[in-house]
């Protein structure tokens, strides 16, 4: 029987007669991390390649791959040792990353046709000094900026699985906004390219505050030419551009988000203070220098006339300040 045994049987065997214990092979594959690491080198190659224009990277389909964490954490779990087990779930995990894949650059079969539906609102009465706007939409391609309108907000909101939800109310001098997604959903999440595309057009005029909570989204905002008083962004894994202009005195802007590529465009001249809380993060502050603890500032900060005031709390991301 001893002629039978391989190299490896007789070195663990010896290795085991010296030191009295058995000897514990090495061969064990943790295939969940294999996965995890994997799917995260995918992900963020697909992000890059989005960036970069080579594809399109539709990160809002992410969402529709919930069921990966159940598959995520079976596999987590799994401590292979048999060839034939490993060449399968190996298999297995290829058609998961091929899937992942193909819905992120929206070529999966059986997309449904985009359905356009459009708003614009408008003052409701003369007391109107200011507005809000609360932007509620789950995984999106966001497209903000602004136009020379008396509407307080246009907006066309195009998708192949839910609808426009929208209204609006006056609070003292303040009008709110609300957009949303109809919580009827058309269609499943296996059932091809998922895509919502908000288009919103804002007022130059009145100061405004403008609050976005959002799953994976792909979100240009331009507030170069409106009197932004603060900007609240809460998203998960996205790419955020996001332009502030220098007409008031003070805005703010609070970024709180997951796997994130994050641009911040600043003007010349307006004194900016970031404070970054943030796990992972590749930072490229622009004319910043850091002043104590997770806090930056540009020079002269305190004296300028116009600031922009910038909280960040990330996870792993890349955060970017430029002037323009």
């Amino acid at each position: 029987m001893d002629d039978h045994k391989t190299d490896s049987d007789q070195l663990n065997e010896a290795l085991s007669s010296q030191t009295g214990q058995p000897h514990k092979s090495n061969s064990h594959w943790h295939l969940g991390k294999v996965f995890w690491g994997l799917l995260l080198i995918l992900i963020g190659g697909l992000m890059l390649a989005g960036n970069l224009g080579i594809v399109n990277a539709n990160l809002a389909n992410l969402w529709r791959l919930w069921p990966l964490i159940i598959v995520a954490v079976g596999l987590s779990i799994l401590s292979i040792k048999h060839i034939i087990s490993r060449v399968v779930t190996s298999i297995f995990v290829v058609i998961v990353l091929v899937i992942v894949a193909l819905v992120v650059t929206g070529n999966f079969p059986g997309s449904q046709p985009l359905k356009s539906y459009d708003v614009t609102i408008n003052k409701t009465n003369s007391s109107v000094q200011q507005t809000s706007l609360n932007l509620k939409a789950g995984a999106s391609t966001i497209n903000i900026g602004s136009a020379d309108q008396p509407a307080l907000a246009a907006v066309k909101f195009q998708s192949n699985v839910t609808k426009l939800s929208s209204s609006t109310n006056i609070n003292g001098s303040t009008q709110q906004i609300d957009l949303g997604m109809n919580a009827n959903i058309d269609g499943h999440w296996w059932s091809g390219d998922a895509r919502s595309i908000w288009t919103i057009n804002l007022n130059r005029t009145l100061p405004l505050s403008l609050n976005i909570d959002s799953g994976a989204s792909d979100m240009n905002i331009d507030l170069s030419q409106v009197r932004t008083k603060d900007i609240n962004v809460k998203t998960g894994v996205s790419r955020l551009d996001l332009k502030l202009g220098g007409s008031e005195d003070i805005t703010t802007a609070n970024i709180d988000s997951g796997v994130s590529s994050i641009t911040v465009h600043v003007p010349n001249g307006v004194g900016v203070q970031l404070k970054l809380d943030s796990g992972l993060t590749i930072k490229n502050l622009a004319d910043l220098s850091s002043t104590g603890d997770k806090l930056y500032e540009s020079a002269g900060y305190n004296q300028s006339s116009h600031k922009s005031n910038i909280v960040g709390k990330l996870g792993l991301s890349s955060f970017t300040i430029e002037r323009y």
